[in-house]
C-alpha cells in the first residue's frame, strides 16, 4: 500500500522547472535525468524546504480546533470550504477524469464536492498541515509540498487549476499565474476567488488584486470569460488561450522583491524582530514602484524607519 501512494505521485507529478520524469527509489521520488531526489514525508511529496515558524504553528494549532470541529458538522456544506460558485464551471467535466489542481488549500479540500482521482493540492506547507490535521489525508485529494510559481506538474497536464483565497497571500503572484498557465491545457480554466481590493498593508494578504492587477497579469495571459464581485471577494472564470505571455522577467522580478520586503518586514514587526523589520523596510524605501499598491507599500517602509 505504501508503494502505490508512492508511485501514483510518480506517475502523476515531474520535477518542478526541469519537468523531467520521476520514479520510485526507496522513500523518495528520484528525478531520471537530474537526480534529484524528493522524499515524503507525512506521506507528502516535498519538493521545497519549508516549515512552520514557532509563531505560525502557535496560529496554526489554535485554528487546528475549528478545522476539526467544522469537519465532524458538515463541513461540505460552509462556504468557506468550498466556493460554490465554482461548481457550474468544475461540474461540467469528465468528472473522475478531471485533473484539477488547487493553489494554496492548506488544511482542506477546497473543492469537496468533486470527485475525482487526480485533484492535487499545490501548498508550500502541506506537509505541515497533514502533521497537524492527519484526517486530510482522508480527502479526496492528494497533498503535494511546493510552491506555486515551481509546479510539479506536466506542461498542459490540468483541465482547472483552482485558486480560492490564495493569489493575495503570495510574494510572486505572477509567476504563479504563469505556472497556471503552463500546467493547463489548452482550453483550460483558472478559477480564481479572491479579496478584491487596493488598500490592504497586511503582512498575510501582501499582494493587493484590484483592477490594475487584474489587468496587468490575469488579462495578458488568460481569456477572462466572467468575473463578479461579491461580499469584497473578486471570482474570476478565465480560460487559457494560446495568446503570448508579455510580462516581462525583470518586471516580476521588482514586483516579487517589493511584496517579499513588506512580506517579511510586516511578519519581523510582529514577532518583535525590530532589527530584521527595519532592515526589509530600508531596503524597500529605496525600491521603484511598479503597481499603485507599491507606493502605499513603499511609503509604509518609509514612515516605518523615521
Amino acid at each position: 500500500m505504501m508503494q502505490d501512494y508512492r508511485q501514483f505521485y510518480a506517475d502523476n507529478l515531474v520535477e518542478p522547472v526541469t519537468l523531467c520524469g520521476l520514479q520510485v527509489e526507496n522513500d523518495y521520488l528520484l528525478a531520471e535525468r537530474t537526480g534529484g531526489r524528493y522524499y515524503f514525508e507525512n506521506h507528502v511529496p516535498v519538493f521545497i524546504e519549508s516549515r512552520l515558524t514557532p509563531h505560525q504553528l502557535s496560529e496554526y494549532q489554535a485554528k487546528v480546533s475549528y478545522i476539526l470541529d467544522a469537519r465532524r458538522d458538515g463541513w461540505r456544506n460552509r462556504p468557506e470550504f468550498c466556493w460554490r460558485w465554482s461548481l457550474a464551471w468544475l461540474n461540467g467535466s469528465n468528472g473522475e477524469k478531471a485533473r484539477i489542481i488547487c493553489i494554496g488549500g492548506s488544511f482542506q479540500d477546497d473543492l469537496p464536492h468533486i470527485i475525482s482521482d487526480h485533484k492535487f493540492n499545490a501548498d508550500h506547507l502541506a506537509h505541515e498541515y497533514v502533521k497537524l490535521v492527519p484526517e486530510i489525508l482522508l480527502d479526496n485529494v492528494k497533498h503535494v509540498a511546493c510552491t506555486s510559481e515551481k509546479l510539479p506538474f506536466r506542461s498542459n497536464w490540468a483541465d482547472f487549476v483552482y485558486s480560492r483565497n490564495s493569489l493575495d497571500h503570495l510574494s510572486n503572484p505572477i509567476g504563479t499565474i504563469l505556472e497556471a498557465h503552463r500546467t493547463l491545457a489548452q482550453d483550460g480554466w483558472f478559477l480564481i476567488c479572491v479579496y478584491y481590493n487596493s488598500d490592504v498593508i497586511n503582512e498575510h494578504e501582501s499582494t493587493c488584486i484590484d483592477d490594475e492587477f487584474i489587468e496587468r497579469y490575469i488579462k495578458p495571459v488568460f481569456e477572462i470569460r466572467q468575473m463578479w464581485v461579491d461580499a469584497g471577494m473578486v471570482h474570476i472564470a478565465a480560460q487559457k488561450t494560446d495568446k503570448p505571455v508579455a510580462i516581462s522577467s525583470d518586471e516580476i522580478r521588482k514586483v516579487t522583491m517589493i511584496l517579499g520586503l513588506i512580506h517579511s518586514g510586516l511578519y519581523y514587526e510582529r514577532t518583535g524582530l525590530k532589527a530584521e523589520a527595519m532592515n526589509a523596510f530600508r531596503m524597500l524605501a529605496q525600491c521603484e514602484p511598479v503597481l499603485q499598491t507599491d507606493i502605499k507599500r513603499i511609503q509604509y517602509a518609509k514612515d516605518r524607519l523615521k
